[in-house]
């Protein structure tokens, strides 16, 4: 399988291209980002780190020739890229520039991806990774709470475009969308400390999890849509108990334990 890690460099992306690359399903992997992505330091050595492709980009919404070349003949892509309420909340960012990443890049990346598949007989699978609170109710009037009721429709718009997007396609394209609450990493703590102190007792999800269940329906289909964080936990945890067992080498990362986080919240 040839997979398409979009937002390479975010905290999930990088645990998915870890896992990913330990995979001997997942022949070769394309990370999308602005910077080079490097294979993780820490990797069993024997992990052929070759699978590991790059293509840089300086705009999402511009794929030069070149690019579209290294995503011939993708046959998934799991898309991380986002802004999120907590950037919007300390860099100013606005709505409208969030949506631009979270959606309409999205939807390039998905077109171009469609249009570089000659001849291709198995349909490509989209995940789009967006977030707990989202409802595809847009009419659906909520408290949401520190303003984030614009930015929580968005989402829910983008979530609604891909899933059409694959309905549209005539079989072409099968899309799932999964809503991460938490998600706790073993060196985030000031991430974590921020997220604590906006939801002092949150859902959690360890990222090792997250990235496991998003690669197992990049693989084997989707057997839910959209993926809800407890879904997350269970589907995440089992195919990493999987994967240990037929790779004795399998090495994801592994996150502090839910009790851990939570002294974490008793020290803020």
């Amino acid at each position: 399988m040839k997979l398409v890690v979009a937002g390479a460099t975010s905290f999930v992306a990088t645990e998915v291209i870890r896992q990913a690359l330990q995979l001997p399903q997942v022949t070769s992997v394309v990370a999308l980002a602005r910077r080079p992505v490097q294979p993780p330091p820490d990797l069993p050595a024997n992990v052929d780190t070759s699978k590991l492709k790059n293509v840089v980009l300086e705009d999402f919404g511009v794929y030069s020739d070149q690019a579209k070349t290294e995503l011939r003949q993708t046959d998934a892509c799991i898309y991380c890229a986002a802004i999120t309420p907590s950037q919007i909340r300390e860099r100013g960012t606005t709505v409208a520039e969030a949506k631009q990443v979270c959606h309409d890049y999205a939807m390039i990346l998905f077109r171009n991806l469609v249009e570089s598949r000659d001849n291709a007989t198995t349909p490509l699978r989209l995940t789009y990774m967006s977030g707990f609170a989202v409802t595809r109710d847009l009419d659906k009037e909520m408290n949401w709470p520190q303003g984030m009721g614009p930015y929580v429709k968005m989402r829910g718009a983008a979530e609604i475009d891909v899933i059409a997007f694959a309905n549209d396609s005539k079989g072409m394209v099968e899309a799932g969308c999964v809503r991460p609450a938490l998600i706790i990493g073993s060196k985030r703590e000031d991430v974590l400390k921020k997220g604590l102190q906006a939801f002092p007792n949150p859902q959690m999800v360890a990222v090792e999890e997250v990235a496991a269940a998003m690669l197992s329906q990049s693989m084997f289909g989707f057997e839910k849509e959209p993926l809800l964080n407890d879904d997350l936990c269970q589907m995440g945890k089992q195919a990493l108990q999987d994967w240990k067992k037929e790779i004795p080498q399998f090495s994801p990362s592994v996150s502090p334990s839910r009790a851990e986080v939570l002294s974490l919240r008793d020290q803020l």
